[in-house]
C-alpha cells in the first residue's frame, strides 16, 4: 500500500512544470489572435 501512495506535492510540481509553458503559449496565441482581429 505504501509504495502505491503518490505524493501530491510531487505530482503538482511535475504537472505545473508541464502545464505552465502550455498555458503561456496558449495565452500568447490568444493575445496575438485578438490583436489580429
Amino acid at each position: 500500500m505504501g509504495s502505491n501512495y503518490v505524493d501530491p506535492e510531487e505530482v503538482l510540481g511535475s504537472l505545473g512544470l508541464f502545464v505552465l509553458p502550455v498555458v503561456l503559449i496558449i495565452f500568447l496565441l490568444y493575445l496575438k489572435r485578438k490583436q489580429i482581429l
